[in-house]
């Protein structure tokens, strides 16, 4: 089963489902799911991710050990499967495209990351990209040309699995730092651990 997280991103229920969830089927790679519409501020954030970010926070240098990286990239390949579902990561971000509360901030941020991917730099910092995609963004997409700029990014840059996508950010310098911020950005506490 999906869910919508605390930031409009659509990703599965692992271990913390929800209580009263509002499930709608939708069909992706084949794959009959349901996904729950619980308004973004009642949806509980990943509690893996939240401890492992937390960690980060309290003690940046903890991102240079062998186990906690294995367990951040354990945990993005499971989060960007569907929980094993998909192993096109075009998949995995047209569900973003077409089930998650998708605006544009999570657009402009999607775009972001691909450029990191790509180029190694990140034009926003993690802490604005934060806060973007915290407010009710009600300002549409047209989400058939995003499809195809982003699909056209990923064929050009031979980015086609899920491993694929987690490679290209551990390849980059700083990456496991990126993709442990990327799976909190999508997954994680609302307020989060900046916040404090």
């Amino acid at each position: 089963m999906l869910k919508i997280y605390p930031r409009g991103f659509v990703g599965p229920i692992l271990d913390n489902p929800d209580a009263k969830p509002s499930k709608k089927e939708v069909s992706i790679a084949g794959a009959t799911f349901k996904v729950n519409y619980e308004e973004s501020t009642k949806v509980t954030p990943d509690k893996e991710i939240q401890s492992l970010y937390q960690a980060f926070i309290e003690n940046d240098s903890v991102i240079m050990r062998f186990d906690f990286r294995e367990r951040v990239i354990k945990k993005a390949k499971r989060m960007f499967s569907l929980d094993g579902v998909v192993k096109d990561i075009n998949v995995f971000l047209s569900t973003q495209i077409e089930y998650g509360s998708f605006g544009r901030n999570h657009s402009e941020y999607l775009k972001r990351l691909l450029e990191y991917l790509i180029h190694g730099k990140m034009l926003l910092n993690q802490n604005t990209d934060a806060r973007l995609l915290m407010g009710q963004d009600s300002i549409k997409v047209d989400k058939s040309v995003l499809k195809k700029s982003i699909d056209g990014v990923l064929k050009e840059n031979n980015i086609r699995t899920v491993t694929d996508f987690v490679l290209a950010f551990v390849r980059r310098p700083g990456g496991y730092g990126v993709l442990l911020s990327t799976l909190w950005l999508m997954y994680g506490d609302f307020t989060g651990a900046h916040d404090e």
